[in-house]
């Protein structure tokens, strides 16, 4: 793999990742995911994680400066790149999305759970959707009114929710506990008295809050601010499919460090 080719963000947190972990079973944590576009494989095991640590404490300060000292190690081939930038490139939302079906919280078959992701390249832009409230849900429906032209959705349910986010109550947390507690009862309550577990539910939906303040201190490089959660009170939880149920909320999420919001929707077939 050409090395230059690895965004510099994805980059950073690669070299982060592999500057804090301390142990073995650190790097052969489920963190590192295989990239599936190749086929079935295996990550890092654990003569690879151990050749890792060894070579870190020989460096200068023992620390990796470059992502070329992390590939001169022996085993580091293109395969574990692939699996670094698959890893480390995936949005918090993709990497949360994927974490509720490889983990078996919920399944694919039954309950499908829709992102629309939406990075906004222009800094002031972004800033004045995080501090101005209007401007907040003049995007959502915008970008909700999108949504609903490209087929396959709920005519009735898409214009009760492009015109429900511009006066709908709005419930905003910036706190990690509490949107992922806010974010896992909008799951619980489409199945909450079957089979659903939502402890197992709460893991995750934490996980995803704390993506860029996970424990091996990422936020010590780039971080700025946490994922919030923005619900919109009464409106459709999803406008794509009619026959399942569906959460009686929208929720949107601001992440602030990769510049993007989301729009979650979800349907459960019981």
């Amino acid at each position: 793999m050409n090395l230059q080719n690895i965004p510099p963000k994805v980059a950073v947190r690669i070299l982060a990742f592999f500057n804090q972990v301390q142990q073995v079973s650190d790097i052969m944590d489920t963190l590192i995911q295989d990239d599936p576009a190749d086929g079935p494989g295996r990550t890092i095991g654990p003569a690879l994680a151990a050749r890792i640590l060894k070579v870190r404490a020989e460096q200068d300060a023992g620390q990796f400066d470059t992502l070329e000292q992390l590939d001169a190690i022996p085993g580091f081939g293109a395969g574990i790149w692939k699996d670094l930038v698959y890893s480390f490139g995936r949005t918090a939302a993709e990497a949360f999305r994927d974490s509720l079906y490889v983990n078996n919280v919920i399944y694919r078959e039954n309950w499908p759970v829709w992102i629309f992701e939406f990075p906004i390249e222009n800094t002031e832009h972004f800033q004045e959707l995080a501090g101005n409230e209007a401007a907040y849900r003049a995007f959502i429906s915008e970008k909700l009114s999108d949504i609903s032209q490209q087929g396959n959705v709920v005519d009735s349910l898409a214009q009760a929710a492009v015109t429900g986010v511009k006066t709908a109550h709005i419930e905003r947390f910036q706190d990690e506990i509490l949107s992922a507690l806010s974010f896992g009862i909008w799951f619980y309550r489409l199945d909450p008295g079957n089979w659903f577990s939502f402890e197992r539910m709460y893991e995750q939906t934490l996980a995803y809050f704390q993506y860029y303040v996970p424990r091996y201190a990422f936020q010590q490089i780039y971080y700025s601010m946490p994922i919030e959660l923005i619900t919109f009170k009464g409106v459709p939880g999803n406008i794509m499919n009619p026959s399942g149920i569906i959460a009686p909320d929208l929720v949107t999420v601001l992440d602030h460090q990769a510049q993007r919001v989301t729009i979650w929707m979800g349907t459960l077939y019981d």
